[in-house]
């Protein structure tokens, strides 16, 4: 809504220097968590288990990890000049990313409590208030207080600082405190495979962040990082699809542990919203970067098309571990994401300084056709026929149109 008026007052290095700040709280987050949220949306999401359970013994986790991981984190990042690229001070812009990594570890703990006992609405009221604070303070530090980068950063804390506080009112409501070392050896075995599953999301999203700034420039990054950011709608709708949707297949895959047939059909609505909620935004985001942004942070439409072609397969990858997370089959993940985080990476590096941003959005694709598809091969015999035919010509559709426009486009 706003960011075409603070693209008129930030330019697109800015954009650079901050996306670059969102992959590294990203995956500072996503080492600190250590995977707790998704094992106690997980658990909690199951019949007949204790409100209370698991919780005291994932906030010791989520503690440890980030009184180690966040500190070491930062410090890596400053010992090694991750932002060696620019000038721009920014010292003291990690230490706010500290803090933004820590208050927004505690929202995800407390909304993964909430979307495993279906409260979405309360969810949804606290996510459109924080994002009104954020709205409001990015406009303020940057069309009043005449910010520039660090106005983003400083607005997102703020916000942060809000769902802190709701969070806390969340948790404590429902905490016991007693802590069972079995409950923790539990929690912690399924949730550390998952954190390999997040990890390869992290590499499939951001990859572009490490090589557009060494190959191209932070003007090209932050051109990307807007086409992203159009996107996004997309990206929510999805997101909080799944966290709606899985609470709701996990107690019908408990109901009939034999007949699944209620759980697919749960998982067919979600594939089915995502497709839509793809194609809407395919012909709106390319349609909205013309009409709103001048020309600076314009992409070729091919840009959007492969993005959204990876958000698809990656749509497809959710729908299949669905049910190895729901048998707690989550040993074989951090093979997936090695596999398929190595090909992203690699693709980048040879696709960004030949094709620049083009190459950055054909890599993402491939990342998450790859994820898909080992996915699919490592777990056939576990994944239970979710999909009818007017599903898989779909599948097939996107996936002979990814193929054919990218052979014509490298042979080229």
């Amino acid at each position: 809504m706003m960011l075409p008026i603070f693209a008129k007052n930030l330019s697109p290095e800015d954009y650079g220097i901050y996306e670059t700040f969102i992959v590294l709280t990203t995956l500072i987050s996503i080492i600190s968590r250590v995977g707790v949220p998704t094992a106690i949306l997980r658990f909690q999401s199951t019949v007949n288990i204790p409100q209370k359970k698991f919780l005291a013994e994932g906030i010791v986790i989520l503690c440890i990890g980030s009184i180690i991981v966040i500190p070491t984190g930062i410090l890596l990042s400053l010992y090694f000049n991750v932002f060696s690229w620019t000038e721009y001070d920014i010292k003291l812009l990690f230490v706010m990313m500290a803090m933004n990594i820590f208050l927004a570890t505690s929202w995800e703990f407390a909304k993964a409590i909430l979307q495993a006992h279906n409260e979405a609405i309360k969810i949804s009221i606290i996510t459109v208030v924080a994002f009104l604070i954020l709205i409001i303070f990015k406009s303020y530090l940057i069309l009043i207080g005449g910010l520039d980068v660090s106005a983003l950063v400083y607005s997102d804390i703020v916000s942060n600082l809000f769902l802190f506080v709701i969070s806390l009112v969340i948790v404590f409501s429902k905490l016991e405190f007693t802590f069972r070392q079995s409950n923790f050896n539990e929690l912690l075995g399924y949730s550390i495979p998952t954190t390999f599953h997040r990890f390869n999301t992290w590499v499939s999203t951001y990859a572009h962040s490490i090589f557009i700034p060494i190959y191209l420039n932070a003007s090209e990054l932050g051109k990307f990082a807007i086409a992203l950011k159009l996107l996004l709608p997309a990206v929510i709708l999805i997101e909080a699809g799944q966290k709606a949707f899985f609470p709701l297949f996990i107690k019908a895959r408990d109901r009939s542990a034999t007949e699944p047939e209620e759980a697919n059909r749960i998982i067919r609505l979600f594939f089915r919203l995502g497709i839509l909620a793809l194609i809407s935004v395919l012909f709106i985001a390319p349609f909205l970067m013309g009409l709103l942004f001048d020309s600076r942070y314009h992409v070729d439409w091919i840009i959007f098309l492969y993005l959204i072609i990876g958000m698809f397969f990656n749509l497809l990858y959710r729908l299949l571990i669905s049910e190895i997370f729901y048998q707690k089959l989550t040993k074989k993940i951090p093979l997936v994401s090695l596999i398929s985080g190595c090909i992203v990476l690699t693709i980048s590096y040879i696709l960004v300084p030949y094709k620049g941003l083009l190459g950055s959005s054909i890599s993402m694709a491939l990342g998450s056709v790859s994820a898909a598809l080992i996915a699919f091969l490592l777990f056939r015999t576990h994944i239970k026929p979710t999909l009818l035919l007017i599903d898989k010509l779909a599948i097939f559709l996107v996936g002979g149109v990814f193929f054919c426009i990218t052979a014509r486009i490298l042979v080229i």
